[in-house]
């Protein structure tokens, strides 16, 4: 894909391999890693990552999940793809399993009635056989016959990619949609965080992240003149909401910054879109996402003098954080839960150390527990429904989400020992009535993790580090 990358937008592109802090080879989110590590450690596994990966280097041919530009040499050819698979693939598997996830594409886009693809007109060649890659991309999940297929249709797009993204217009857009709506579901690739950067750059030179769209940045004016492609107002927010949700959801996973600052998108832009019943559209995800960006920046400028009298965090959290999920809650993402996961993950071993923030980390461990115990119950249902479109993400998040619980019960032991050690009187670390339900979610963690290892060989890693820190706890507390 070398040969269309050089567009006129660039963006910095991922180079593949993250140092993590410990300097082990391990390629993953930040935070993720150093969670895992740090908890590991917590549960007297010291050498855990060096014992299990010893030899293994950034470098070699090993199942580290990189991100990392790789050209794949298939067969470009779509003699042996029949027009009536393509067509079952979009009218069969596309709309009614994947559409209501994620409404990337207009049935109108890809409607055609010639015996032949290549007799389309060449947008609609594009859009066809990439949202058909799309579907056998996911069918193939529990079909393996059709990864060859969703393979070939993808690479075959190449060839069709550089002369609609050199339009720089709304259909340019669309199809960088469905290439990241592609690398979500297969990421060997592994040119999501090039894609996304790329795109998102896009969006904002075409003005799809404000809902006062009559204001269109001079260059594009120029090609908007020449008659290119301008989606109509329902279709580009449709879309935008889902490069957001998207692009959010990336950054968390991976701890990046995002393209998307706070103050950037206008919020406005989350009123529902008629006719649009998706999950990606739904408003409380996106005004999610955008508040764990706030959240983000008020932990960023929290210090001890200024904490000391007013913290501005504690606030922010009191004022716009709503309880989390029950934990047998199957009601899926749209909830305030990684909110508090976030909160866990950017306080635990970065905020300042003061009598305050020590109160509110034990005030709020039952609720970040809460938290967790319910994402995992939201992704094992999704699973079993077979709702998860990304399965790299969603191996990310059961590992830190796991990771979080098995980091708190090892705090609650620590701090028993230290007040029996000082004959001290302790408060209770956690509620009673969640021990029965932590430990079903840890076992359900380690189910998914094992799932995702056989569609993901990057999965693998994470499953093993969390099944021997888990299996660890698990022997420590039953002590």
């Amino acid at each position: 894909m070398d040969h269309w990358q050089n567009t006129a937008f660039h963006p910095d592109p991922f180079t593949g391999s993250v140092s993590p802090s410990f300097g082990l080879p391990f390629v993953g989110p930040g935070t993720a890693v150093d969670l895992g590590l740090a908890t590991a450690k917590s549960a007297g596994l010291d050498n855990l990552f060096e014992d299990s990966f010893s030899g293994t280097t950034a470098t070699s041919n090993s199942n580290w999940p990189l991100l990392r530009s790789e050209k794949l040499k298939l067969d470009r050819s779509m003699s042996m793809i029949e027009p009536s698979l393509v067509r079952g693939l979009i009218d069969g598997y596309y709309f009614p399993i994947l559409h209501s996830l994620y409404p990337v594409v207009d049935r109108s886009q890809v409607e055609f009635h010639v015996p032949q693809i290549k007799h389309l007109p060449l947008k609609k060649q594009l859009f066809v056989g990439l949202t058909a890659a799309i579907a056998a991309a996911h069918q193939g999940r529990g079909d393996p016959s059709m990864g060859a297929t969703a393979l070939s249709l993808r690479t075959w797009a190449d060839d069709l990619i550089p002369s609609v993204l050199a339009q720089q217009d709304d259909d340019s857009l669309q199809t960088m949609i469905l290439l990241i709506f592609y690398e979500l579901i297969d990421p060997r690739r592994k040119l999501i965080w090039y894609l996304l950067g790329l795109t998102c750059r896009m969006c904002v030179r075409l003005r799809w992240h404000r809902e006062d769209e009559s204001v269109v940045s001079s260059t594009a004016e120029q090609d908007l003149a020449n008659h290119l492609a301008r989606y109509p107002s329902p279709w580009r927010r449709r879309l935008f909401r889902i490069v957001y949700e998207w692009e959010r959801l990336v950054c968390v996973a991976l701890q990046r910054p995002s393209i998307f600052s706070h103050d950037l998108v206008d919020m406005s832009f989350v009123s529902e879109v008629s006719g649009c019943t998706s999950t990606s559209s739904n408003t409380s995800i996106l005004r999610t996402l955008h508040t764990e960006l706030a959240l983000r920046q008020k932990i960023r400028d929290c210090s001890t003098d200024a904490c000391m009298l007013d913290c501005q965090f504690v606030s922010f959290v009191h004022e716009n954080v709503p309880p989390p999920s029950p934990p047998g809650s199957e009601g899926g993402s749209v909830t305030s839960d990684i909110l508090w996961l976030t909160i866990y993950l950017t306080t635990q071993y970065t905020w300042v150390h003061s009598s305050i923030h020590e109160q509110y980390k034990i005030q709020w461990t039952d609720k970040i527990l809460r938290a967790a115990m319910s994402r995992i119950s939201a992704l094992f249902a999704a699973q079993r429904g077979g709702r998860i479109v990304s399965i790299w993400l969603s191996t990310i998040e059961v590992f830190t989400v796991g990771t979080t619980i098995l980091d708190i019960l090892l705090r609650q032991r620590q701090r028993r020992r230290d007040a029996a050690a000082t004959a001290t009187a302790t408060a209770k670390f956690t509620d009673a009535s969640l021990d029965r339900q932590w430990s079903q979610s840890l076992r359900r963690a380690s189910s998914l993790l094992a799932g995702f290892s056989e569609l993901w060989e990057g999965a693998r890693v994470y499953r093993d580090v969390f099944d021997a820190v888990s299996d660890r706890v698990f022997a420590e507390l039953e002590a």
